[in-house]
């Protein structure tokens, strides 16, 4: 371990409870992305326009007000690669994350999320050769056995639609689980200007396969107030995981989910099927044990 990653974790040692009330709030600011992005007929290309055109200018912005856009700027030239990582990461991971709500449900994608602890685990067993338990193997087979559940749902209700979105959804999770690790192992990494970075980076995709201008104007203003909520939870989501372990930060970030599915009933009048029900039932099963099991060992 290089001496530069030593001091920058120390820096982060003992400040848990700051963590914890990062990734609370930032679990709080996507809950609303579904709403925002199922309540306009604009297709995902154009949301995720139309999000960036005020999430970037909002996330220099912050740091301009709260003074650490130089040292924001210092921190991702010292760590460039890990930087360039992040951003193909999250910008793939928002791609996916937006253009799964229009092929399927907000529950769906809420619960596939939840299943994110169980993930960061295995990510570290593959990446980083972390131990396995028998705990995460049968987390594992429970998780593969509720996301099995759901994608029955979405067969048999939305058809291939329906089955592509919880694809979008799953590849979301393993991409933005990924970019939290990437954070754990590098913590002195800025939080912000990657995320402004990958923002910018499909503004100038999206256009190339949507008509961003076409849209009309309330929808623009809905897929704008979306952007600045989605920037800033990123932004606490990456400072909070600096403070965290990878399956400390995916279990409070599935806090997200009762949150989403009562906006959805609330807001869109969409209800869970009973699959996506049953099958989120065991994914919470299955994280909430693993995860007790995890901090019980600890």
């Amino acid at each position: 371990m290089s001496d530069d990653r030593v001091a920058s974790q120390s820096d982060f040692a003992g400040k848990r409870h700051i963590g914890v009330m990062l990734i609370l709030l930032s679990a709080f600011l996507y809950s609303p992305v579904g709403i925002f992005s199922k309540g306009v007929d604009a297709d995902s290309w154009s949301i995720i326009f139309w999000r960036g055109v005020v999430a970037a200018p909002a996330g220099v912005l912050y740091l301009m007000v709260i003074g650490k856009l130089g040292g924001e700027w210092c921190r991702l030239q010292r760590n460039a690669r890990f930087c360039l990582l992040v951003v193909v990461l999250q910008a793939c991971a928002t791609a996916a994350y937006i253009a799964s709500f229009k092929l399927t449900s907000v529950a769906n994608v809420a619960l596939i999320w939840g299943a994110s602890p169980v993930i960061a685990a295995l990510i570290g067993w593959l990446l980083l050769g972390e131990a396995i338990t028998k705990s995460f193997l049968v987390a594992v087979g429970l998780v593969v056995a509720g996301n099995a559940v759901i994608v029955f749902g979405s067969a048999s209700g939305q058809g291939a639609s329906g089955l592509s979105g919880d694809g979008l959804a799953l590849l979301m999770t393993v991409l933005l689980v990924s970019s939290t690790i990437v954070y754990r192992y590098r913590p002195d990494m800025p939080s912000t200007l990657p995320t402004v970075a990958a923002t910018l980076v499909l503004m100038l995709v999206a256009p190339l396969l949507s008509s961003p201008f076409t849209v009309p104007l309330d929808e623009i203003v809905i897929s704008a107030l979306g952007g600045v909520t989605f920037v800033m939870a990123c932004i606490t989501l990456f400072e909070g995981a600096k403070y965290l372990v990878p399956g400390e930060t995916a279990l409070l970030c599935i806090t997200e989910i009762p949150w989403a599915i009562i906006l959805a009933i609330l807001v869109l009048a969409e209800y869970p099927s009973a699959e996506t029900m049953a099958g989120g039932a065991v994914i919470m099963a299955a994280v909430l044990w693993y995860q007790w099991r995890a901090l019980r060992s600890a």
